[in-house]
């Protein structure tokens, strides 16, 4: 089975883009509209999931629902149509998100006071709250909202191969266990009392990653993006393998990068700065949005897989410069150990890298709006 990804181009909703016929299948982590699927078909559910609402801390806590009664919430768009349906009065006026309306753009418009609450996901916000003390609540404002998967109009047959895979995998509990693999995944990250974060900024250490970023010629942002992902700015995280501290460097490499302590904040920013500068370099002929992406998938499963996905995509007639729908399509085809020994990197966990370097794409972009650079 060939497993190719469709990205839609900014601006259009990727439901629309399915419906058009630029896909097959769309998995979704977030409900349908309230008017349901558009001319796509929808699966039957794979899980269920809370709305919530979600304020800054320094606001008065919500007590229900009642209380976001007249004021202004941020949602993504899709949950936006279920907040207008609450029966509330006055309603509750939902605020428009600019290019990128998710559940992560949601929680920044509260955190800038641009909206009194966001209405996301209950997943999002156990993963968002614990990292953001600017950010409280769950209040839960719609329960068990069904997740659905999407497929394009003109093919009801694979919807029903669909509706027999989803419904096996609830029963043989590989959803549940999917969803203990992905929730957990970052728990270990989480220390028991997170870094503060001082008002106004954007991790505990600001100042350290400027500094580095000015130094080696990268946006401070992208680095913050990074050390989240790999530590929830803690100093002092230790992942498998022994891998150490904020951007969490193993063994080897951190006494190759010449560093002592890999748990204090100036050297592991130099050090990270440096090694995501020198990864970079490596892809000198991409313009600068497939340098980044490149150089964050060959800092989680080095560059070489990198290098092989690139010569992949250009044996597939795909371009070896570009990024989305090229290069990290055959990430994932190279995921397969079957296919990665053909290549001199050899097997790869190379599907981990593909997710790794959207999530850190995806916060950066968030980060690039809230903060101003360097």
């Amino acid at each position: 089975m060939r497993l190719e990804l469709a990205i839609p181009p900014p601006g259009i909703e990727p439901a629309d883009w399915l419906e058009a016929g630029h896909g097959d299948i769309m998995a979704l982590h977030e409900p349908l509209p309230v008017d349901g699927a558009g001319g796509n078909l929808a699966s039957i559910a794979y899980r269920n999931v809370d709305l919530v609402a979600v304020v800054a801390s320094r606001t008065v806590a919500l007590g229900g629902v009642v209380d976001l009664a007249g004021l202004q919430v941020a949602a993504s768009s899709a949950v936006g149509t279920w907040c207008r349906e609450i029966p509330i009065e006055p309603p509750m006026e939902v605020v428009e998100l600019g290019t990128v309306p998710d559940a992560l753009a949601a929680l920044v418009a509260v955190s800038r006071g641009n909206a009194y609450a966001a209405i996301v996901d209950a997943d999002t916000a156990h993963v968002e709250l614990g990292q953001r003390p600017d950010l409280e609540g769950e209040t839960v404002v719609i329960p068990g909202v069904p997740l659905v998967w999407l497929v394009g109009p003109e093919s009801p047959e694979l919807r029903a191969r669909v509706d027999r895979f989803l419904y096996r995998s609830r029963r043989n509990g590989l959803i549940r266990q999917l969803e203990r693999n992905h929730f957990g995944s970052w728990q270990r990250y989480v220390p028991a009392r997170m870094p503060t974060i001082p008002p106004g900024a954007l991790t505990p250490y600001d100042e350290v990653l400027r500094w580095a970023g000015r130094k080696h010629g990268i946006d401070w942002r992208l680095l913050a993006s990074l050390m989240y992902e790999e530590s929830r700015f803690d100093p002092d995280a230790v992942g498998p393998g022994g891998s150490a501290g904020l951007f969490q460097f193993m063994p080897f490499t951190w006494k190759e990068m010449g560093v002592d302590d890999p748990h204090n904040p100036g050297e592991a920013a130099e050090a990270g700065a440096r090694y995501l500068r020198r990864i970079m370099d490596l892809f000198e002929d991409e313009e600068l949005h497939d340098r980044v992406a490149m150089a964050i998938a060959g800092y989680n499963v080095g560059p070489g897989h990198v290098f092989d996905a690139r010569r992949m995509a250009r044996e597939m007639g795909l371009s070896p410069n570009i990024w989305l729908g090229n290069v990290e399509t055959t990430m994932l085809l190279i995921d397969n150990p079957e296919v990665a020994r053909n290549y001199p990197s050899g097997v790869c966990r190379c599907r981990r890298a593909v997710g790794y370097t959207r999530r850190i794409l995806r916060r950066y972009a968030a980060y690039r709006e809230e903060f101003p650079p360097g």
